[in-house]
């Protein structure tokens, strides 16, 4: 079984005949608080700020890498540059600002159709009481030129049957439509190579929207769709991080250094990552619906 953090410092110190009482005098921590790190109770230390600190001082006093040390507290990948753990959520808004004039026609679709609609109802209003007020007055003259004969005018009725008969289509037409139901998003495991699990999702409606949430403890977290960086940083225990997914993106992939500790959601529902490694690439093929 690996060695817990507080358990490999403490080997360490054991190794080099360092007690916990020299341990202090040489880094200035308090002697409750080098038993804390010991023991993985992380959350009796002062702050995250200064549980880094205590660590990178440990381990220099007992020849481990600081580096190291702290990414394995942070839950990232060890082997990997620390530098790439800094969140660059703020870079989202700059990697998209060139799709601001797209965003400005998505908000005007919506006003765009309402007013095509409008002038559609109107005009089809008007051209429906045209033709009722030209029928009206050409039964009108139809009328009195049959009085004295008394006549009824056939080809009249049976245009008004035909009319009735269309309406009545049309209207069971339409009920058949309205019954028509879009399909629910469905979420399918492709398959599982080593630490990638491949996944695709079908029917999504509208936008894609991935949640990742720390509920057993913290993990290190990448995110990347259509070659650009959505999210890069630690989701600690207790918090979500949302990812919205550009809709040109067809494709999108999770890399998680604790994954273990996350559960994982597109648009609600609940994706099933059945990996047990510690780490895990999630690689999810978006497929929308038409419209």
């Amino acid at each position: 079984m690996a060695l817990t953090l507080g358990e490999k410092l403490k080997q360490a110190r054991e190794a080099k005949n360092i007690s916990l009482i020299e341990m202090q005098e040489k880094t200035k921590i308090q002697l409750r608080y080098l038993e804390a790190i010991e023991q993985n109770q992380f959350d009796q230390l002062p702050g995250d700020y200064n549980t880094k600190l205590f660590l990178r001082a440990y381990s220099k006093e007992v020849g481990l890498d600081p580096e190291k040390i702290i990414r394995e507290y942070q839950g990232a990948p060890v082997e990997d540059d620390l530098s790439q753990y800094k969140s660059v959520e703020g870079t989202r808004a700059a990697q998209y600002k060139k799709d601001d004039k797209k965003s400005v026609m998505l908000r005007m679709a919506p006003t765009l159709i309402l007013t095509f609609i409008f002038v559609l109802i109107v005009g089809s209003v008007a051209y429906v009481f045209v033709k009722e007020h030209n029928r009206y007055a050409a039964n009108t003259d139809v009328k009195e030129e049959y009085t004295v004969d008394n006549k009824v005018s056939e080809p009249e009725t049976h245009s008004k049957k035909e009319e009735e008969s269309t309406a009545s289509s049309t209207s069971q037409e339409q009920k058949k439509e309205k019954k028509k139901e879009k399909p629910k998003m469905s979420i399918r495991q492709d398959s599982i190579s080593g630490e990638t699990v491949t996944m695709t999702a079908k029917n999504i409606k509208d936008t894609a929207k991935v949640v990742v949430t720390g509920q057993n403890g913290r993990c290190w977290m990448s995110a990347t769709a259509n070659g650009q960086s959505l999210f890069q940083g630690v989701v600690e225990m207790g918090q979500s991080q949302t990812l919205e997914i550009p809709h040109s993106a067809k494709q999108v992939s999770i890399r998680l250094g604790n994954a273990p500790m996350v559960s994982v959601e597109l648009n609600d529902k609940k994706v099933d990552l059945n990996s047990r490694s510690q780490q895990a690439t999630l690689v999810m093929n978006l497929d929308y619906l038409s419209e």
